[in-house]
């Protein structure tokens, strides 16, 4: 029993020098603790102030709301957050939703924002760093996602890593990305509004759609990065055998790769759609997951029917137009390893059926499991169709 009691008193203690509130003397002035940090609100005004030294509390907020920020209940009263000189870190969700919030003050101190920290404050407006002096290093996952009225900004000169949908959304229509940046998470800047994009020397990994939007016209590389390059305005690695991401604005028409294309990187065409036509070469080895997701671009396969099936896939691919190089029983393929080229391979079930028709049978035939053989020399369209979604494979035999 006198263990019982001891662990009750041990986590009372703890609960209370971790999160805790207070009103004060000024009926306008409510406060309290948050691990190392102290925080007061004036309720009148908006001003969250946080000071201390040290880490704030990281929320973890489950499915019932549990686990809030000790200044949850005022979220829409917050308008401006100045953490004071000493907090090392701003904790996980601390200030997520708070729709009326306009304006953060970080200093040098902090070395890391954490998940979700600022996400969805929609009119968020202003962040302020001192870019020479800050210490931060770590802007963490979707820690100002979502913020579409945050349109510029100075990043630290110190800064290491920006995380997976750090910024995905905000209104930026310029950014200068700091040459101690290594890192740039999946989808970082996604869905804002830049026009051209700098990647400095020492970045040595960029994520999935990273940068993914339709105004950016055009990707410069330093040429002092071992790991990126640009090339004819859109984003590849060093050696140019994967693109990482087509630049859509660029209003062009029809996209040729450069002849020592080898991947083709996940989303590099999402969603583009401005091409008319994308031809893929021969040298193309692999397709990455969602390359041409909902890209309106007819895909125009270089080769035969029997090299792009050796072709390594994680991509639903549809608007293809294939070439058969000659009739016979080589030329064969299957439609469900494509959708015009790649279905999945399970898909035809008998609870949940693919059908398949030719145009023109005789120089196409298709069967109800989704195999193609090339007849004779001329063109004809394959429509696939399940639940009621069409995708069409035009085959031509030579």
């Amino acid at each position: 029993m006198k263990r019982i009691i001891s662990s009750i008193l041990v986590l009372t203690l703890f609960l209370s020098l971790t999160f805790s509130v207070s009103a004060s003397t000024d009926e306008h002035i409510v406060s309290g603790k948050s691990l190392d940090c102290d925080w007061n609100l004036n309720t009148d005004t908006g001003e969250l102030t946080v000071s201390g030294n040290g880490r704030m509390w990281d929320c973890v907020i489950d499915n019932e709301g549990n686990d809030q920020p000790d200044w949850y209940e005022y979220n829409n009263l917050i308008k401006t957050v100045t953490i004071l000189e000493g907090v090392t870190s701003i904790g996980d969700l601390s200030f997520k939703n708070c729709k009326n919030l306009k304006k953060v003050v970080i200093p040098n101190s902090v070395k890391v924002i954490g998940i979700g920290a600022f996400s969805n404050c929609f009119e968020l407006s202003k962040v302020v760093f001192d870019t020479k002096n800050s210490n931060l290093e770590y802007i963490c996952f979707s820690a100002f996602s979502g913020c579409s009225k945050l349109k510029k900004t100075s990043f630290p000169e110190k800064l290491v890593s920006v995380g997976d949908y750090a910024f995905h959304g905000c209104g930026f229509t310029d950014i200068v990305l700091p040459d101690s940046l290594k890192t740039i998470g999946d989808s970082a800047f996604a869905l804002c509004n830049l026009t051209e994009v700098y990647i400095p020397k020492n970045i040595t990994l960029i994520g999935a759609s990273s940068f993914i939007g339709k105004k950016v016209k055009r990707f410069t590389v330093d040429k002092n990065n071992k790991y990126y390059s640009d090339f004819d305005g859109n984003l590849y690695n060093k050696a140019h055998t994967k693109l990482l991401q087509y630049a859509y604005g660029k209003q062009e028409k029809t996209f040729n790769f450069p002849k020592s294309i080898k991947i083709i990187g996940e989303y590099a065409f999402s969603e583009d759609k401005n091409l008319r036509k994308i031809n893929i070469p021969v040298s193309v080895k692999r397709i990455d997951y969602n390359a041409f997701y909902m890209c309106k671009a007819q895909l125009n396969y270089l080769g035969t029917a029997k090299r792009f099936a050796k072709i390594k896939q994680y991509e639903r691919m549809v608007n293809l137009s294939l070439e058969f190089k000659r009739a016979g029983k080589n030329n064969t393929l299957r439609i469900n390893e494509t959708d015009g080229l790649k279905l999945s391979s399970n898909l035809y079930t008998k609870d949940n059926p693919t059908s398949f028709k030719s145009s023109n049978s005789k120089i196409v035939r298709v069967s109800k499991n989704g195999r193609v053989r090339a007849l004779k020399k001329g063109t004809a369209k394959i429509t696939v169709i399940r639940n009621g979604a069409k995708s069409a494979l035009k085959v031509t035999v030579k």
